[in-house]
Parts: structure tokens; C-alpha cells; sequence
């Protein structure tokens, strides 16, 4: 890594609620602090004790917290298919314009704030890019999760939905012809109602906050970067821009002793190994259907391994089971003798369970945990379920097949290896390419010649030489 950067002042933006995007985001916030750049940082997660050259603009309030306040009442149907989860981006267009409105994002609209460069969070929505026009400063974008299917044509990226899966899908990269047929459908629908419909209401949002501001579609192409949290070794590369940079397993820290008693004792003496189960931070295990938890319980139960169960009603030790309100999930599946991680699929936990060589049996709910469960499966260090098919025996007989089927295990290492093998830490990278940008003012020469469609595709040639 080069030496440090001219301090810079810098704005962040992350308007989704959910922590688990927030702590890949919190990483490389903290290590550009470390490095003496000033931070205004717009999140719904102020820090808990105010730092020197770190501002934070507080959006808690501006709308309900997604934290652990998402119920699986009325997800029986799950996975989500590529209309519900495009009508669920729809249905938070409204919570933006509450974000824009609250009282400490105007007082920095209406600040005399100058900014070096932005970072601004790739994922629901292109509203907050905005800020980028509002600043006059160059910007990146990150992204939580693999690319939206959006988010290819920005940056030059030939997604070709041949063989690179879309976000909504259930799809790898090695895909029959049906599948291929769909994710094609999927490709062309989710970038049409995201452009077209999305896009418009988007733009008479911004014209309201932002009067005179270029169509958000502009700004967006205008892009300096985007580091994105994916790896080769897991989700297969399309052929990319340099604008895109690779970040996979940016936020993974070094396991640290676990000093819970109870925990330690219970991992310590698990001869036949412990399974970890959560859900994530953001859904309640106690919302789990009536017959869903009643089929994980049974399930659970009847396996010889021991059961760590991220369940928020507090700890307990029931049988087999060792229930916590809150699991220290990269550390525990950093242990020895953790086997499985049974997981909903957000990318956060199965990057850690990837990083540690431990199969994960996802059931994914929506959003890209069907398409990184797809890549583990791909990659032999997994299977997925279905939440609507899952029964005690279902359950109980899959995870017996993946523990006496020493193949899982065996992948999951192999793929702990390739995942590690860089040259040079995720964290690191991004923080070169950072500042890599503001050494450059934007690195516009990272950027390619602009070409109309119909020169892309050569229907200007074609049509002269008819």
C-alpha cells in the first residue's frame, strides 16, 4: 500500500437501515479515519462516542430500522420471486424523500461544506447520488452484495445474461437453457422497471431537493468506481471495467477468543461437532411460522451434533441446544469444531463462513441470498433450501447428508484458500483505490470512450454497407 494520501474531506452516504451493510461499510470508514482523512458520515448507526475529524449526520428516527425488526410471518412463500423482491425495492421509494427532509441532512444540504470525494452506498436506490451533483466532487460507489443488474451498464460491464446469473436469481454461472431463458427475462425486466419506472419517479424526487440536477442516470455513469463485496473465487467474474474492484471479505476481522463461559464450554466439549443457526440480523427467529420453527426444532433435535441458535429471547440451554440472543458469528464459526452454518444467505455471513472452511445449508428469504447460495452450491461447499418446502425430516435428513458426506467440508477448505489468496487484503484494496481516486481527482482515465447504443453494436456499419 503506498503511503498516505493528503488528508481529504470526505462524505459518506448509506441510507439502507440494515447493520449487516453498515459493518462492511464501517471498516473502511474507520481505516480512512486512521489515515488522518476528515469523515461526514450520513447512516442510520452514528458512532456510539464522538471522534476527533469524524461528523456524523444522523438518520435514526428518519424512518423504522430494518435492525432486527424484520418478521418471517409473512415470508411462508420464500425464496421471493423477481416481482415480489422488485415490488419490495418499490415500496421503500417513499422512506427516501423522509430521509432527504429530516432536519440534519438539510443542514447539510444547506451548509457551505466542501467535499474531496464521496462514497455513496450501491443498492435500492440512485436518489443520494445526488449529493455528488450538489458537491461538485467526484464520487465511488459501494455495494454490499454482488452488482445489481443495473449497475453493469454504469461502468461498461458485459453482463451477458448467458452466463453471468442476475442478482434476483437462483442461477450460477453454469446454467441449463431454461435457466438461462429466465435469467435473460430476469436481466431485461429488473433493468427496465428499475430504469423506466424506478428511474422517472426517482428524478421527480430529485428535481423537488435538488432543483436543476442532471438525470440521476447521468450521474450515475459518471461514476469513478465502485468496490463491490465479491470475490472470483465465489461469485464467478463477468468480464469487468477497471472501475469495478473486488472487496470480498473486506469487513472480516481476525477471530477473537471468545469470552462468553457458557459458549466456551459448550463449543469446548461438543464431540460431534457444534451447527451454528441464525438468521441474520435483520429477521426475529422468534417470527419464524408456527410450522417452520416447530420443523427446525424437531429437526435440530434429532441431530447428534450440538446447536447454537440465534434466538433473541435470551440464553438458554435446552438438551442439545444453547440459545443466544447474540451469537459473536465470525468468532464462533472461526472454532474448530463448528460443521455447519445453516443461514439465510445475506453475503456478510457466508463470506465469514467462506473465510473460515465451513459448509453453510442457506435458506434464502429474498434479495441476492438466492444467487450467493447458488455460488456456494456451485463452488461444492453447500446446498440450498427452500423455506416454503422445509419439514423436520427434510431438514434433518439434508443436514445429515452434508455432515456424512466429507465433500462439503473438503470444498469448503478448498474454497477458504482461494478466497484468501490475493495480493494484497480487501481492506487494503479498497483503501488504495480510494485513494487512488483522490490522488487522481476522479480518475476520469479510468473511464472509457462514451459510445451511443447503436455504434456499440454496430448498426451504424451495418447500415452503411447495406
Amino acid at each position: 500500500l503506498t503511503g498516505k494520501t493528503l488528508a481529504a474531506n470526505i462524505l459518506g452516504i448509506f441510507p439502507f437501515t440494515a447493520k449487516s451493510h453498515f459493518t462492511m461499510y464501517e471498516v473502511l470508514l474507520d481505516e480512512l479515519h486512521a489515515r488522518d482523512h476528515n469523515l461526514t458520515v450520513i447512516s442510520h448507526f452514528p458512532v456510539k462516542s464522538p471522534k476527533p475529524n469524524y461528523t456524523d449526520v444522523s438518520l435514526v428516527g428518519s424512518i423504522p430500522s430494518l435492525h432486527g425488526n424484520l418478521s418471517m410471518s409473512h415470508l411462508n412463500d420464500a425464496p421471493l420471486n423477481l416481482k415480489d423482491n422488485l415490488r419490495q425495492i418499490h415500496q421503500n421509494f417513499e422512506i427516501f424523500d423522509s430521509m432527504l427532509r429530516s432536519r440534519e441532512v438539510q443542514r447539510l444540504l444547506n451548509s457551505t461544506s466542501k467535499f474531496d470525494l464521496l462514497i455513496i452506498e450501491l443498492f435500492d436506490t440512485d436518489v443520494f447520488l445526488a449529493f455528488a451533483h450538489r458537491f461538485k466532487a467526484p464520487y465511488i460507489s459501494i455495494s454490499p452484495c454482488p452488482l445489481l443488474p443495473w449497475a453493469h451498464g454504469r461502468v461498461g460491464n458485459a453482463a451477458n445474461p448467458a452466463y453471468v446469473p442476475v442478482f434476483f436469481s437462483e442461477f450460477s454461472n453454469d446454467m441449463d437453457i431454461i435457466s438461462r431463458a429466465l435469467n435473460v427475462v430476469y436481466y431485461a425486466a429488473s433493468n427496465f422497471y428499475y430504469d423506466k419506472i424506478m428511474g422517472a419517479e426517482s428524478d421527480k424526487l430529485i428535481e423537488r431537493h435538488f432543483p436543476g440536477c442532471p438525470p440521476l442516470r447521468s450521474i450515475a455513469e459518471d461514476v469513478s468506481l465502485i468496490l463491490v463485496n465479491t470475490h472470483d473465487s465465489l461469485h464467478k467474474p463477468p468480464p469487468s471495467s477497471p472501475r469495478v474492484v473486488q472487496v470480498g471479505g473486506m469487513h472480516v476481522r481476525d477471530p477473537q477468543p471468545l469470552k462468553d463461559a457458557v459458549l466456551v464450554d459448550f463449543l469446548e466439549t461438543a464431540e460431534q461437532g457444534v451447527i451454528l443457526f441464525s438468521m441474520g440480523s435483520m429477521f426475529r427467529s422468534e417470527s419464524l411460522p408456527r410450522d417452520k420453527r416447530e420443523a427446525f426444532d424437531k429437526a435440530l433435535r434429532r441431530v447428534p451434533q450440538k446447536v447454537i441458535w440465534k434466538w433473541e429471547s435470551g440464553k438458554a440451554v435446552n438438551g442439545n441446544i444453547l440459545y443466544m440472543d447474540w451469537v459473536p458469528q465470525r468468532d464462533v464459526l472461526a472454532h474448530r469444531n463448528v460443521v455447519l452454518f445453516i443461514y439465510h444467505g445475506g453475503l456478510l455471513g457466508v463470506t465469514e463462513a467462506v473465510h473460515s472452511g465451513v459448509p453453510i445449508l442457506g435458506i434464502p428469504m429474498f434479495g441476492d441470498m438466492t444467487v450467493n447460495m447458488a455460488a456456494v452450491a456451485s463452488a461444492g461447499a453447500g446446498l440450498s433450501l427452500r423455506f416454503r418446502d422445509i419439514t423436520d425430516d427434510l431438514l434433518y435428513n439434508t443436514i445429515n447428508h452434508m455432515l456424512e458426506n466429507p465433500r462439503y467440508r473438503r470444498n469448503a477448505v478448498k474454497l477458504a484458500k482461494l478466497y484468501s489468496d490475493r495480493p494484497m487484503p480487501p481492506l487494503q484494496t479498497a483503501v488504495y483505490w480510494t485513494e487512488y481516486v483522490l490522488r487522481n481527482r476522479g480518475a476520469p482515465n479510468l473511464k472509457p470512450h462514451s459510445l451511443a447504443w447503436y455504434q456499440l453494436w454496430l448498426l451504424d456499419l451495418i447500415i452503411l454497407s447495406a
